[in-house]
This record gives C-alpha cells, structure tokens and sequence, in this order.
C-alpha cells in the first residue's frame, strides 16, 4: 500500500530535476502545484518560501494523522 508519510531531505540533489509535486494529495493549491525542484531551489537561496512550503506540508500531515486517530480510538 501507499506510506502513511515519507521523510524527503529536499536539499538532497536529487531533487534538483523532480519536478513532481511537493504533495499530489495535498488539498492546498501551494503543495499540488508547486515541485519538489522549486522547493528543492527555494532552500537552496534560502528563502522562507520554501520553509513555508514545508511547514504547511508538515501541518497538513499532522492534522490528517490527528483525524485518523481521533477516528480510531480503540485501535
């Protein structure tokens, strides 16, 4: 099945040419729209856009994992 979260070090090379979304899943037009390389980039110049990006992504995260657990109380 699909991971529940994946830890992405985005300075990392790699993520130079990804141009993949930071979040595909995400419901924040900023995540879907903007790339893995434009943050890669973004932390790069050290821009607080990118940590931005990162903390909405992070919140997002938090607030689904909070629902699911909320959910399943007894599990």
């Amino acid at each position: 099945g699909k991971d529940f979260y994946i830890i992405l070090n985005i300075t990392n090379a790699k993520f130079a040419k990804d141009f993949s979304p930071i979040n595909a899943d995400s419901k924040l037009p900023e995540l879907r729209e903007h790339s893995k390389s434009y943050l890669h980039h973004l932390f790069k110049v050290s821009k607080s856009l990118g940590q931005r990006l990162a903390s909405l992504n992070n919140l997002e995260f938090y607030a689904r994992l909070m629902k699911t657990v909320r959910q399943k109380p007894n599990q």
